[in-house]
């Protein structure tokens, strides 16, 4: 078992496509968010892992294991030949779920669903008719922090997102000029049509979802909203971005997600990076309100927060000029057409599994 004490939250597999020159693909160069210390040559072996992160049965990380086996031929590939695997393909369904699994197995995913139930919480106790007034201030500063044994229900909630995004085309954006750079949260949701700051715009869901994935210092995986966008020709798999500029719009997306290190190819300018390390950090990402519902009750929701920061409205990922015109604040917690009632048969699919099991459960304590 202690050969397995290392998990690794970012596989070694996807690390080794950004190692650093020299290092035959043992060590990335990666820049540490909260000291601005650049480290030339970290080890891979020790990179984004921690101790039994998964558990130390290792049912989730014997699994982990064998969906990045699977997926490591298909990214390969994709960087080697610039394209990607066809809609119903098995290969293209073991790139989804790597991408998809890879969302809810970090440490950050975790910082996420702690800020989410701290929101609902502080909003609840501030919005309650018996809570005491003098006391708002200091509700505040009250936080709620998951454990880290919720990475099993963190992993649970991504494996069963990954049907929600395969309605999104997929394709490899191409850098022949600067390098993409990656993190220790490397799957980032954006949502350019709905704008920045805006609310319910990033779920899986969301229409005008966009999701990025860098898969080498060349090559962007990028998931798209076919009736929002437009990336590149719509008969090619892959677009060539030769703007710098875009694709430090890009690269900063992942350096705001980035919870401790951004990776990068070892021969990329420091004072690159660097600039990238400038970028500031996301504010709040989620908000909470208290609403009514259509059957009268007053409940508290909370709603996820997209990024700040902007695409140029020149670069590969285009709006399509037939949904350019719909005002901004009709834009927001707007859901892709057919992912609606997919997601109401997952609920009553999750449901009746959920009985069951509670059926079986009560079934062997009556033994």
């Amino acid at each position: 078992m202690s050969g397995h004490k290392r998990q690794h939250f970012v596989p070694q597999s996807y690390l080794r496509r950004f190692a650093a020159d020299g290092t035959d693909g043992r060590a990335i160069s990666t820049l540490l968010v909260k000291t601005g210390k650049h480290v030339p040559r970290a080890s891979i072996a020790t990179a984004c892992q921690a101790e039994y992160f998964y558990g130390k049965d290792l049912a989730f990380e014997h699994a982990l294991r064998a969906i990045e086996a699977a997926a490591d031929p298909v990214i390969s590939s994709v960087v080697a030949e610039a394209g990607v695997p066809e809609p119903t393909s098995a290969e293209m369904t073991s790139l989804l779920r790597f991408v998809g699994l890879q969302m809810g197995r970090t440490p950050d995913r975790l910082r996420l669903h702690s800020e989410q139930e701290t929101a609902w919480m502080r909003m609840a106790a501030r919005t309650h008719p018996e809570f005491p007034k003098q006391f708002g201030d200091t509700i505040d500063r009250v936080s709620v922090r998951v454990p880290d044994e919720w990475i099993a229900v963190a992993l649970s909630i991504a494996n069963d997102g990954i049907p929600l995004i395969c309605d999104l085309r997929a394709k490899v954006l191409v850098s022949r000029t600067a390098c993409f750079i990656t993190s220790d949260s490397p799957v980032v949701l954006h949502n350019r049509w709905a704008g920045p700051n805006a609310q319910a715009a990033v779920g899986l869901t969301s229409r005008g979802l966009l999701v990025f994935m860098p898969l080498s210092p060349r090559h962007l995986l990028v998931l798209f909203d076919t009736d929002v966008y437009r990336v590149g020709a719509s008969f090619a798999d892959y677009v060539e971005v030769n703007d710098e500029e875009e694709i430090f719009a890009l690269n900063a997306l992942q350096a705001e997600g980035a919870a401790e290190q951004i990776i990068y190819a070892s021969h990329m300018p420091k004072v690159a990076v660097d600039r990238l390390g400038s970028v500031p950090k996301r504010g709040p990402r989620w908000n909470a309100q208290r609403v009514w519902t259509p059957d009268n009750r007053n409940i508290v929701v909370t709603a996820q927060v997209s990024s700040s920061l902007k695409l140029p409205s020149g670069g590969s990922v285009r709006i399509r000029p037939e949904v350019e015109g719909v005002p901004r604040h009709a834009r927001w917690n707007r859901e892709r057409e057919g992912t609606t009632e997919l997601f109401r048969i997952m609920k009553k699919f999750d449901e009746a599994r959920l009985s069951r099991a509670s059926r079986v459960e009560r079934a062997r304590r009556a033994r």
